[in-house]
Parts: C-alpha cells; structure tokens; sequence
C-alpha cells in the first residue's frame, strides 16, 4: 500500500474515518485547489460518507480528494505512476484498488512462504542438499502452485471476478523472500544440530551417554518414537 501511496500509520484510519467528502468522479486531484479539486466538500449530502473498500464502486475516485484534509506531504509517494487498473481503467495510485494489490501481493507472499514449509518437511534430519529434490510429484506440486498463482494474478477475467490483480514484479512473492530464508535456515540448522548431536556425547568421565535427541525421541528400548 505504501509503493500507492497510502502510509501505513494511516491506512487504519482511513478503514473506518468518515471524515472528508465523496467528490465527483469528475474531479481530480489538485493541489492548489482549497479542498484539493473535491466539489463536494462542505456539501451535508456528500460529507460524513466512509468510502467502500469491498467493492470496485469506489475505485475510480482518488483518495487524496475524498480526504482533502490531509496536506500533500501526508501521502507517500506513488511507485508506480501511470499504472492503471484493469477493472477501473484508472490509476491504481490513491485508489481503493492499491488495497486489492496488496491483498494479492499477499496471497502471492503464502505462496513462497508455502514452498519453505514443503521444502522443510521433506526430511526430518538430512539436509535438502543431502536428500535432493528427486520427488517428482512434489515437484509437480511446487510448480503447479506457482503457475496458479500466476494465473490467478495476470489472466483476466479470473483476477477480476476473484479480486486479484497484475502486481509489480517487486510484489511478485519478494516481500516474502526473507521469511522464505528464515523458515529455510532455522530448519537447516536444526536438522544439523540433531545430526550433530542425536547419538551419543561423553560426560564428564568419559563414559558415553545418549545424546540430547536420542534422549528425548526414544524410547528406553531405543527405538524411535513415531511422529517425531
């Protein structure tokens, strides 16, 4: 929402404010203007009207002019000048349709998240690099993932009807790459340690006793506990 130009510590705000007026679909921002280009504002009809975040109905008004009251520099600046909505035909900057982008580039953000979380749960002790990526079918699974959400993003009318829209290649599962790391790395240090240090240490006098996996996910015959 920020690369639209909506700051975050006021995107709450504006949810639920009903201050401001709903202008025309015929004004536009301007900056000079007293309420910013809004012929509606100080109009009792149009004031007090909280805008429809839900709906397309109120994606071709610019919210600068809606909430004249807020000075230019209280807005970020737009990323992405000139880009335009397929569903309003307008520019998605300032519009409620900066919200639909960013609740894609969301969906977008499970997704690679989702590839971690298979990628981890392939073994419980060897490495990725040990054990490959020879599951044919798992690889089937990532693919086919990706491509849906592909699909489901860039290919109208499927992004029209289910609220998804053409994102940035900057918000095309980037945003989630470094949870993608952290999910990855912590799993690959843990299964290190357990290599490491799952079958026996010494104590202090030499004598060999379990190791702090082994202790733990083993019975007292020594057999593994399922599920772990």
């Amino acid at each position: 929402m920020n690369d639209y130009g909506f700051p975050p510590a006021t995107l709450f705000y504006f949810a639920i404010s009903d201050e401001g007026a709903k202008p025309d679909e015929d004004d536009f921002y301007t900056l000079e203007h007293e309420y910013h280009g809004n012929s509606h504002a100080k109009a009792d009809e149009f004031e007090g009207v909280r805008v429809d975040w839900i709906t397309p109905d109120d994606g071709e008004l610019d919210l600068r002019v809606w909430f004249y009251g807020y000075d230019d520099d209280e807005w970020s600046d737009c990323r992405f000048p000139g880009k335009e909505s397929w569903v309003t035909d307008d520019e998605v900057c300032y519009t409620t349709e900066a919200l639909r982008h960013a609740q894609c580039a969301y969906f977008v953000s499970i997704v690679v998240v989702q590839w971690a979380d298979i990628l981890i749960c392939k073994t419980r002790k060897l490495s990725i690099y040990q054990q490959g990526m020879k599951n044919r079918m798992l690889n089937i699974g990532l693919c086919s993932e990706t491509i849906l959400a592909i699909v489901l993003c860039y290919i109208p009318p499927l992004n029209v009807a289910l609220g998804t829209r053409d994102l940035e290649i900057t918000h095309f599962g980037i945003p989630a790459m470094p949870f993608f790391v952290i999910i990855f790395s912590y799993d690959e240090i843990r299964k290190f340690l357990i290599r490491r240090y799952r079958e026996k240490n010494h104590d202090s006098e030499g004598k060999e006793i379990p190791g702090w996996y082994r202790e733990k996910n083993h019975d007292s015959e020594g057999k593994e506990i399922p599920g772990w």
